[in-house]
């Protein structure tokens, strides 16, 4: 009862009624699977018998849905190679570390280092945009 609660609580509910395992006089239903019905309305579920085990497979089909087609839209990621990794490693051990190791506050010479980092990483690795 626990697992229903749960997976409700994300609005998923078990579209499987029917068994999953059929083994000697045997009829259970063990394998599940779970979906949105409110933004899943229109589905079907049904048994595949596949021959390699005693466990049926499932198939579910979902009509009516639409993918997003996001082949304009741009993504941002960061180029990571070899060389890169090598000079950012150059440049971290060319700074002043004087203001994190000088430090008595444990908050300040946190964000210190972190300042540090991140202006080296962001420097060495710059943002790129594609589509």
């Amino acid at each position: 009862m626990q697992i229903y609660s749960l997976s409700t609580s994300y609005s998923l509910y078990s579209v499987t009624d029917f068994p999953t395992r059929i083994h000697n006089n045997s009829n259970t239903m063990i394998d599940n699977i779970f979906t949105n019905k409110l933004k899943n309305a229109n589905y079907s579920v049904y048994s595949l018998i596949n021959g390699l085990s005693d466990n049926d497979a499932q198939v579910l089909s979902l009509s009516d849905i639409t993918v997003p087609d996001d082949r304009n839209e741009l993504y941002s990621y960061r180029e990571i190679s070899t060389h890169s990794l090598n000079e950012f490693q150059t440049s971290l051990s060319n700074e002043a570390w004087e203001n994190v190791f000088s430090g008595n506050d444990t908050n300040t010479t946190f964000n210190n280092f972190l300042s540090t980092f991140v202006r080296t990483f962001n420097a060495s690795f710059p943002k790129k945009r594609t589509k």
